[in-house]
């Protein structure tokens, strides 16, 4: 429990003291890399953040300081005082202090020099960050007397804030301290060496990162947030560069880093491009990726002309930090180019999709070798860079031609294929209609539904709704059909098990009385809602025009159509005698009949949505199928489908 309120303590000190003070004097100015002046709190939310301190939570009372101390507002100033001057816990009134000296500068000097002096080492460790902040002649000696302090904690505090005040000028007064800092006190030795900023500190600062542990090196790591020495840059680098693959530390590395910002890291990473290091090159692009900027990626271009056989790490690295948008992928148009043909699949995948960024590109030129990679995300990430090209720019051959042998791959492609319909889709002229269906027939005569349509679709954006029924037939669905209806039904769909005289004799010439109804307003009558007639139905010529197979009957039978039966009888002409896959869907329950055996049913919608799929022999000769389709409400279709057993597996 002792251990337990004392981590618990140290926490709270370095949020509520160091933390403050460092947010405070970041939010003072810009931060690195950013334009403009900060932005002034809105006065609901300094009202707000007041009352946040009378909080029993400490979190949020230590967030209500150090926003206050960031936003320097002065309407602060008595209550913090107040919480200085009360009795309350070292840690916060050491925050409140900090606070202080941020939004009162030296109206607050004297306070701190006392108690830069107090019992508590909380309170003076604050004191001395107090001191560092309002800064003078005065406040340096009350520090300069912290450097011998009893606590390690305020000891390297005060060598820190030394180092804030004068630089390298610190290294002598500092310089002893920082040689073994104890565990405790690993961030704020890190501080003062960022802040001294010679050679010898940043010597000092490599030894630190490569002699602790994991914890000890993310302390390090944390104490040179706020210092913003560029020449740290390369250290941490080296740093970076040398660690283990999923190290605990590569995250806290580039957290520092990142947190220098553009202006600060510009030079630094030239530097490390144009050093021709290949231990640090990797960290480097990593880092662009994060912070893109125009020199950097230029002196990255030329490092990768020059290196023989960069490892795949590095590569993947750069072509990352070449495609952001600030790194004007359009300048490394031939750079990508020489990398389609890298023995690694990703860096083969990573230059295609670095070559759809560049609008200048012959993208039909350069991506043929990739349409035809033995990689599947290389050809995927070719067929999404293709896809970008405007329909005017597609190739002289045509994108059937030109897609070549995509079209022809099997499973498990289909998303491949998926992207390469769209493609053919997109760019397709109605000209190149006859070889697309020629192309896309194995798909269209398999057995994935959803790849099927698809192939359906993009054949109709190629040759128009005209070309419908070829494609619809390439499918095998049955086209030509002899309707008649309607008969009647009822909600509980009675019709289905009712024999109309279609089931027991097929006359084309033949017509029939049948009942219809009308329901709701339509009936016209208010007592029942409900109207029946009779009238004569005879059978009609009907030949679907939908890329689906489906033959509408909402538009084929006279209304209404809800709470109504119809027939449809399809003619097979067979050469010799075979077994075929049929597939059957409807929008409501159906009964199926192939040379007068019933040979499936649906006796629901969604049976019947679902689709019946089942095999059936088919004679030499004709053969005739006969559906019955039920109706309650809703939509009205069915569609009937025959594929060959062996038809194109997967597909």
């Amino acid at each position: 429990m002792f251990w337990y309120f004392t981590a618990l303590s140290q926490a709270a000190c370095l949020l509520a003291g160091w933390f403050v003070t460092a947010g405070a004097a970041s939010a003072a100015e810009p931060s690195a890399g950013t334009k403009g002046a900060p932005r002034e709190p809105d006065p609901l939310a300094i009202e707000k953040t007041l009352g946040q301190l009378d909080s029993s939570d400490w979190m949020l009372k230590s967030e209500a300081i150090a926003l206050l101390a960031k936003w320097k507002a002065p309407e602060a100033v008595p209550r913090l005082t107040a919480m200085l001057d009360g009795k309350t816990e070292p840690w916060l009134a050491g925050a409140a202090l900090v606070a202080l000296a941020r939004i009162s500068g030296s109206n607050v000097l004297a306070k701190s020099e006392g108690l830069s002096d107090d019992p508590a080492p909380e309170l003076r460790g604050s004191a001395t960050e107090a001191l560092g902040i309002i800064g003078g002649a005065e406040a340096l000696g009350a520090v300069r007397r912290r450097l011998a302090d009893a606590d390690a904690r305020v000891r390297y505090r005060a060598a820190a804030v030394v180092a804030m005040l004068l630089g390298k000028d610190a290294w002598k007064e500092v310089a002893g301290l920082v040689q073994q800092p104890p565990a405790e006190a690993l961030d704020q030795a890190a501080r003062a060496l960022g802040y001294v900023g010679t050679a010898e500190s940043r010597a000092r600062i490599q030894a630190l990162l490569v002699t602790n542990n994991v914890a000890g090196t993310s302390a390090v790591l944390w104490g040179l947030k706020d210092t913003r020495d560029p020449e740290v840059v390369p250290v941490i680098l080296r740093f970076l560069a040398g660690l283990p693959a999923r190290s605990e530390l590569a995250g806290p590395c580039m957290d520092l880093l990142q947190s220098y910002g553009d202006d600060f890291l510009s030079a630094p990473l030239v530097a490390a491009f144009e050093s021709g290091s290949t231990n640090v090159l990797a960290a480097a692009c990593r880092l662009l990726y994060a912070h893109p900027a125009t020199e950097p990626t230029l002196a990255l271009a030329a490092a990768l002309d020059k290196l023989q056989n960069p490892s795949d790490e590095v590569v993947l690295a750069a072509l990352n930090a070449l495609s952001t948008g600030k790194a004007c992928p359009a300048r490394h148009v031939d750079l990508f180019a020489r990398y389609l043909a890298h023995r690694n699949p990703l860096c083969r995948a990573r230059a295609t999709t670095c070559l759809g960024l560049c609008g200048n590109a012959d993208l039909y030129t350069l991506l043929r070798t990739a349409l035809a990679d033995t990689d599947g995300q290389v050809v995927r990430n070719a067929l999404l860079a293709l896809a970008r090209i405007p329909p005017e720019s597609a190739p002289k051959e045509g994108i059937v031609s030109y897609m070549g042998k995509v079209l022809e791959r099997k499973a498990p492609d289909s998303e491949i294929l998926r992207y390469a319909l769209n493609l053919v889709a997109i760019h397709g002229k109605p000209e190149e209609f006859p070889l697309a269906l020629a192309a896309l027939n194995p798909i269209l005569s398999g057995k994935d539904g959803r790849l099927r349509y698809q192939a359906a679709v993009t054949l109709r954006q190629v040759g128009g709704q005209a070309m419908a029924r070829q494609i619809a037939e390439a499918q095998g669905f049955l086209l030509d059909w002899m309707l008649i209806g309607t008969f009647l039904n009822d909600e509980s769909n009675s019709g289905l098990t009712n024999a109309y005289p279609p089931e027991t004799e097929i006359d084309f010439k033949t017509n029939y009385v049948a009942q219809y109804v009308w329901t709701g307003i339509a009936a016209k009558k208010e007592e029942d809602h409900r109207a029946t007639g009779a009238r004569q139905v005879e059978w009609r010529e009907w030949k679907t025009d939908q890329i689906d197979g489906k033959v509408l009957l909402n538009e084929a039978m006279p209304p209404p159509a809800y709470l109504s039966v119809a027939y449809g009888v399809g003619d097979v002409v067979a050469p010799t005698s075979k077994t075929v896959s049929v597939t059957v869907a409807a929008d409501d329950s159906f009964l199926l009949w192939l040379n007068g055996s019933r040979v499936a049913e649906a006796t629901n919608r969604a049976m019947a949505w679902a689709g019946v799929e089942f095999p059936a022999t088919l004679k030499q000769g004709d053969n005739r199928f006969m559906i019955k389709s039920c109706h309650t409400r809703g939509e009205w279709w069915y569609s009937v489908q025959l594929r060959e057993k062996n038809a194109a597996g997967g597909r």
